[in-house]
């Protein structure tokens, strides 16, 4: 799913750079293509590593296939593609920032995609003061400002996917209102207050409590979070953990 819709925005930012980026068309055509620099912002390490090295291949053969094809036709230009990767931990914002500025300042890229973490306000000033296309989920939308961030544009529905997941699982077991939302995190991220407006608008429509409770990157004991969950009232789990996490979280310890 991540793949196909990584792939949509990749083409409508193609798009969008090009329109923006060319004037008006020559009267002949350019000696060489144009070269049009995209920037990917992944989580490359930390517990979400896995959505990265799994997403980027794929990316890399697009990028492969458009310029094997001759490359992007935009009037009398023609424009190739080339793809710059850079490391964006999950909940490490710090990270998050160090990537963009890495790819606008020393990759000079035109816009930067893929982008699902929790940094928002601390990339977009950045990415709009040097007029860069910034394509990201809407994780942390709350903090968009259409005038100030006009180069900001929302193609992941991350938020909207995992609500819509994880209310279906509670309609499907109605006997349950109180669920605890979960992965790892890195640094002192202020997660529970970024998302309180979802969990309030959650409480709000369905009647569900929402509980939060994240743990540091490469934990493998999950009983303390586990115990403490229960102690708050969880009755349903949804991890954004690695497949390593969640099956360590299964091995539900005594009296949880």
């Amino acid at each position: 799913m991540k793949r196909h819709v990584v792939y949509i925005a990749l083409v409508i930012i193609l798009t969008l750079v090009v329109v923006v980026s060319c004037a008006a068309p020559s009267a002949t055509a350019p000696a060489a293509p144009k070269v049009l620099k995209i920037g990917f912002v992944m989580p490359f390490s930390g517990s979400a590593s896995l959505w990265g090295q799994s997403i980027r291949p794929v990316m890399e053969i697009y990028g492969d296939l458009i310029n094997a094809d001759g490359g992007w036709q935009v009037g009398y230009d023609k424009y190739v593609v080339e793809l710059h990767f850079a490391d964006g931990p999950i909940f490490s914002i710090p990270a998050d920032a160090a990537a963009v500025r890495s790819l606008i300042y020393d990759k000079q890229v035109s816009a930067i995609v893929s982008y699902f973490g929790i940094g928002y306000s601390a990339v977009a000033p950045i990415c709009n003061a040097e007029k860069v296309i910034f394509n990201t989920s809407t994780i942390s939308m709350g903090t968009y400002n259409a005038e100030r961030e006009p180069y900001s544009v929302f193609g992941f529905p991350a938020v909207e996917m995992s609500i819509n997941q994880a209310m279906a699982v509670m309609q499907a077991f109605p006997q349950y209102k109180t669920i605890c939302w979960t992965s790892s995190k890195s640094g002192n991220v202020e997660i529970e207050k970024t998302f309180s407006p979802t969990d309030e608008a959650i409480e709000k429509k369905y009647g569900i409590k929402s509980i939060r409770l994240y743990y540091p990157e490469a934990t493998t004991n999950f009983t303390p979070y586990l115990t403490k969950m229960a102690e708050m009232g969880t009755e349903v789990i949804f991890s954004w953990g690695t497949p390593l996490e969640i099956g360590l979280m299964a091995r539900l310890p005594d009296g949880v």
